[in-house]
């Protein structure tokens, strides 16, 4: 049997004592105290909760403006359906990230499932049900051009 028990001294607020116990007559008991990592481990996901929405800000900046807000080709609704989703999702993930950092792992498991939901609408933006008023045409944000003949 292995119990992991959680330091509570303040001057050790990131180890963590294993305590190893047999199911013999005799009971042994072992304490190995590890510490964990710098800054890094600390902070790992934190980061990458900022990093990933500014990597995807970056990227989409470039179109967003031209295919989104003013396009040539009006785009369908399930598109403008997509971006606010996924927003949503890239706002929920820094939310749940920021939730554990601040040891409020009760409200991150409690509002979890809200990400579940939302990752099944982001695929239903993505791969919408066909319409039955007739067959779905994938969007192309670039008209096709006609050779010249």
């Amino acid at each position: 049997m292995v119990v992991a028990l959680r330091n509570s001294s303040p001057a050790a607020p990131h180890e963590k004592s294993t305590v190893t116990a047999s199911n013999s007559s005799l009971l042994q008991a072992t304490a190995v105290t590890t510490k964990r990592g710098g800054l890094l481990d600390q902070y790992f996901y934190f980061f990458m909760s900022l990093l990933i929405p500014a990597v995807v800000v970056y990227g989409f900046s470039f179109t967003v403006g031209s295919r989104l807000i003013h396009p040539a080709i009006p785009p369908p609704p399930i598109l403008y359906v997509h971006t606010a989703v996924f927003s949503g999702w890239l706002l929920f993930f820094l939310l749940q990230s920021a939730l554990v950092r601040t040891h409020k792992v009760r409200w991150h498991r409690r509002i979890g499932w809200f990400g579940g939901a939302l990752g099944v609408l982001i695929l239903g933006s993505v791969f919408p049900p066909p319409s039955p008023w007739g067959a779905s045409i994938p969007y192309k944000c670039i008209p096709p051009t006609r050779s010249p003949s």
